[in-house]
């Protein structure tokens, strides 16, 4: 499941980037890990919103409000090293 979170956490950071945005906020998400050993599928979603300039890290959103440059550069590297 964390190289899934961290999949979706870069990709999150990657279109916050790329539409001009500078952090996102995650506004609901959800998980789901696969349902035997036989087989089935993980799945992992979010909804985010987009916000330029600095983020508010004081407001009742901050352990939801992430710096899409540091995510992206942490979870890049992440990333990285599981291939």
């Amino acid at each position: 499941m964390d190289a899934l979170n961290s999949l979706l956490m870069y990709r999150s950071a990657d279109l916050t980037l790329t539409n001009g945005y500078d952090y996102f906020v995650i506004q609901s998400g959800r998980a789901r890990m696969p349902l035997s050993t036989l087989g089935g599928f993980r799945t992992a979603e979010h909804t985010i919103k987009l916000f330029k300039g600095q983020p508010d890290m004081q407001g009742p959103l901050a352990r939801f409000t992430y710096d899409a440059r540091l995510v992206k550069e942490r979870f890049g590297q992440q990333i990285s090293q599981q291939k």
